[in-house]
């Protein structure tokens, strides 16, 4: 008779399902607690269970899949500008394959930062972007997420339909109040440096961001 070992069997499986909202975690649990006699689940079942817990394959997916983004630092003020770059899902016929979707500038005017740190994250569905500060009185963070499913980007409390520009100006202050500005959509170009002229130009002349400069 061939030995049970630990995290062999669905006793094993039970204790790695997680309590879900909406009562998955309890409705996996449940189908797992009918085979615990058993020395194995069914493949069906675990498929099943995995999918009730949100698994994925770590892959992106959507309608697009992004291949990186590459981000400034704005001068004279604190900020960043960052060009996301990737192509459709499934790429289009006449794709030029890597291609900039997204523009984010993201200005604090009001902020003198002693340092500053940028992160990025492309999850199954969504990107989210961050830009922090470190100042005397505490961080500042502004946070931009781009759902790739529905080609939405949120910031500041509200949601932008992507298609209907793909440049965002972020403008932040330090009691944490944002507000965001669309322009677009624009293929300025996966260079920073040569992009920003060309996003400034669409912008209304009392923008933050009308004369902002890199550092190179």
């Amino acid at each position: 008779m061939r030995a049970q070992h630990p995290g062999d069997g669905p006793a094993a499986v039970l204790d790695h399902v997680p309590e879900l909202p909406g009562g998955r975690g309890f409705f996996a649990k449940g189908l797992v607690m009918q085979w615990r006699g058993t020395r194995r689940l069914p493949p069906a079942v675990i498929l099943l269970v995995a999918s009730l817990c949100g698994c994925d394959d770590g892959l992106q997916k959507g309608r697009f899949s992004l291949s990186g983004s590459s981000s400034r630092s704005v001068a004279k003020v604190t900020g960043s500008f960052t060009v996301v770059q990737g192509d459709t899902l499934p790429p289009a016929a006449q794709s030029a394959g890597t291609q900039p979707l997204l523009y984010l500038l993201v200005l604090v005017p009001s902020v003198r930062a002693t340092g500053a740190s940028t992160s990025s994250e492309e999850g199954t569905y969504v990107s989210t972007y961050r830009e922090s500060w470190r100042t005397p009185q505490g961080d500042v963070a502004v946070e931009v997420k781009w759902d790739r499913r529905t080609d939405t980007v949120a910031a500041g409390g509200a949601t932008f339909d992507r298609q209907r520009g793909n440049v965002f100006v972020v403008v932040g202050d330090a009691l944490g109040k944002v507000t965001v500005t669309q322009a677009g959509p624009i293929d300025a170009g996966l260079d920073e440096f040569a992009a920003l002229p060309k996003i400034q130009a669409l912008l209304p002349a009392d923008s933050p961001a009308k004369d902002v400069a890199l550092v190179r």
